[in-house]
């Protein structure tokens, strides 16, 4: 999934690429620095789910900003 999008890291575990990928179960969240890339992110891994036989649940697939997506700040 990562390589779909571009996400490779160094040695040393530092991100590389313009997405960040984070996963709970049969969750994920990318993180992307325009509306554009997301947009960009969600074809690239509907794209890569598509060849595994898989796809993207449409009730569960939103594009949101960051601030207004409900995370929680401790």
């Amino acid at each position: 999934m990562e390589q779909a999008l571009g996400i490779s890291y160094t040695p040393k575990g530092v991100r590389r690429g313009i997405y960040a990928l984070a996963r709970y179960a049969d969750d994920l969240v990318i993180f992307s620095p325009t509306h554009e890339k997301a947009v960009e992110a969600q074809h690239l891994l509907s794209t890569w789910l598509g060849t595994r036989g898989l796809r993207l649940s449409g009730e569960k697939t939103h594009i949101r900003h960051l601030s207004v997506s409900g995370i929680l700040k401790l």
